[in-house]
């Protein structure tokens, strides 16, 4: 958190302060959503996340059949992405960027069939799905 931001734990909810304004935070359940095809992952929306069609940036990634199934989830402890410039823990991605703590329970990650983190939207992809021309964006909001 930031220097005036707080975490003030209730009964069944927080109130928190990004260092602007006061809000109530309820704590959400982890999220797991899985998608058999590049299709099926096509202009999806849901509580954390949507997907559309991909265009170069932080929120894209290239995909290959090898890929699937693909599961979007919540972070979790211990989550790590190799990117070009080596292997990052994901929790040092939210320090980094001040994502509060309030955020970060629900910040999807895209996982592949071999349990690899292949992009956490905002961060980028892993290396070798990296392209020019991507075939998919996850928007985390």
């Amino acid at each position: 958190m930031h220097a005036g931001d707080f975490m003030i734990p209730m009964d069944g909810f927080s109130l928190v302060s990004d260092g602007t304004y006061l809000l109530k935070y309820i704590p959400e359940e982890p999220y797991s959503y899985v998608f058999n095809s590049l299709d099926e992952l096509q202009h999806v929306r849901k509580e954390h996340f949507y997907t559309e069609q991909g265009s170069p940036g932080v929120f894209a990634l290239t995909l290959q059949e090898s890929d699937f199934p693909i599961r979007i989830r919540s972070f979790q402890a211990g989550d790590k992405i190799q990117m070009r410039f080596g292997r990052k823990e994901v929790h040092r991605f939210f320090i980094d960027r001040h994502i509060p703590q309030y955020q970060r329970q629900s910040w999807p990650v895209v996982e592949n069939a071999l349990g690899e983190i292949i992009l956490v939207p905002g961060l980028g992809c892993n290396v070798q799905h990296y392209s020019t021309m991507p075939n998919l964006n996850v928007i985390q909001y």
